[in-house]
Order: structure tokens, then sequence, then C-alpha cells
């Protein structure tokens, strides 16, 4: 703004909410819109009452004379205001010398202006300190309460499963086995280990068909040699597990150990 020290152009606006300069060129701006009105009227004026019936060079000389006049008041309304921008600037909006008079804001009240250069940047670098823990401070809240979230979710759906299985601690009071099964249970669990199964040697002195095992095992012997001695004289013969199975099966048509037993008998 001309006119204006550095200071009154940062401490005006502050105080008037507005800058001088503004209420100036609203100012010229009106004087302005003064001038285009009454050159606007006697324009209206002359095409209606003067210029009609007269020669085209006497309405161009009008017309001419008409800009003219206009131009002669934006002139002298420019030098009239610079007059005025200058001694409103130096008069109206005027500020005394703030080493002489100290000038305090409003909203600057209490505030210490005498801080150097230094001390303030070590006070902004202690607020963008101060600004760094207060993000990481909103960042850790956000993640307590999403873990505070999660846990309660868990807590409802174990709280879900205790109380369907909360029956299960009554069991043991409410349910009991009758007597007659806890007597037979008693008596089971004192009972001695049994022993381990044996197995008994066959006798020597009796024949070995007399047993089911032993049937099975002579008649499978005596039909596995009669089928080798067979292959033998023939050159042809069966396998060994072959031969085997065939003989079972053939041995289960004649019958038991218990049929060829009574038919020893019957022989002797």
């Amino acid at each position: 703004m001309p006119g204006l020290s550095p200071i009154q152009q940062t401490i005006l606006p502050d105080i008037l909410g507005f800058a001088p300069q503004l209420l100036v060129d609203d100012l010229l701006d009106i004087g302005y819109d003064a001038i285009a009105k009454a050159t606007g009227a006697l324009e209206t004026y002359l095409d209606t009452n003067w210029l009609p019936g007269r020669p085209i060079e006497d309405q161009n000389e009008a017309y001419a004379g008409l800009v003219a006049f206009q131009t002669l008041l934006q002139s002298h309304l420019d030098k009239a205001f610079d007059a005025f921008e200058l001694w409103s600037l130096k008069n109206v909006f005027a500020l005394p010398n703030p080493e002489e008079v100290p000038i305090v804001l409003p909203h600057q009240t209490g505030l210490d202006l005498t801080a150097t250069e230094q001390e303030e940047n070590a006070l902004n670098k202690e607020i963008e300190e101060l600004r760094a823990k207060v993000d990481a401070q909103k960042r850790l809240k956000a993640r307590m309460l999403l873990a505070v979230r999660l846990s309660n979710a868990r807590t409802a759906t174990s709280e879900a499963r205790l109380e369907k299985l909360r029956f299960l601690s009554t069991v043991k009071d409410t349910v009991s086995l009758p007597e007659e099964i806890q007597t037979l249970l008693n008596r089971v669990t004192s009972l001695p280990s049994a022993p381990p199964p044996t197995i008994d040697a066959p006798d020597p002195t009796q024949p070995v068909w007399t047993t089911h095992a032993g049937y099975m095992d002579w008649a499978v012997k005596t039909n596995v040699e009669r089928e080798e001695a067979a292959g033998k004289g023939s050159g042809k013969g069966k396998a060994k597990e072959a031969t085997m199975v065939d003989a079972e099966e053939e041995l289960r048509t004649f019958g038991e150990a218990g049929d060829l037993v009574g038919a020893k008998r019957v022989e002797g």
C-alpha cells in the first residue's frame, strides 16, 4: 500500500478488519459511477431534446464534446482521489511510532513479542515434536479401540460357548448310577487281573487227527506229498502254494477231524 509503512500494512488490517486501500478504492468507484450516471443523463437529454432535426455535423460534434466532458471529469476525479488517498493514509490511518507508543492487538494481549528468532525456532521445533506425539497417541488409541472391540467379540463368543456347556457342571451332583450297577462295578474293579492265555501242547500219545488243527496239518501235508510225487512221475507239477490251497479245499469236502476219527474206529 502506498503511503503505509510495513508495520502499518501489517497492523491496520488486523485492527480494522479490512485494508485501508480497499476503502479508498471503493470511494473512487463511487465517484466513477456518479460521472457515468451524469454523462448518461446528459446524453439522454441531447438525444431527446437537442439533437433531433439538427445536421449530422452538429450531432457528431455534440457526441465528441460529451466524451471530452466525461474524460475531463474522470481526470479531475483521479487527481482528487490521489490527493485524498495520500491525505487519508497519512492522517486518518496513521499510527504512532511503535517505539514511542506500543501497539498491542486484542488477540495478542499477554503474548511475549520480544522473543528472538532462535527462541522462536526452538518453540516451533518443540511444537512439531508435540504434534508428532499427539499423532502417535491418536494412532495408538485407534489400535487400542480396535483391540477392545475384538476382545469384546471373542469374550461374547466364549461366554456363549460357556453358557451352552454350563449344564455339565451339575451332572456330577444330579446324575448317579443305580445301586445294582454300582455294586457290580465295585465287584468288577476288585477282581484280580486274569493270567495271559496259554496254548496247550499236543499230546504225543494221541493221533494227530484227534484235534482240528492236527487233522488239517496232517491232511494238508499228506495231500501235498501225494501231489509232489505225482508231479515228479509225470514231469508236471503245481506250485507248492497252489497245491496246499487245493489240498485244503479237497479236505473240506471229505469232512472234519471227528469224521476221520469215526472212520478209523469203524475200521478197527
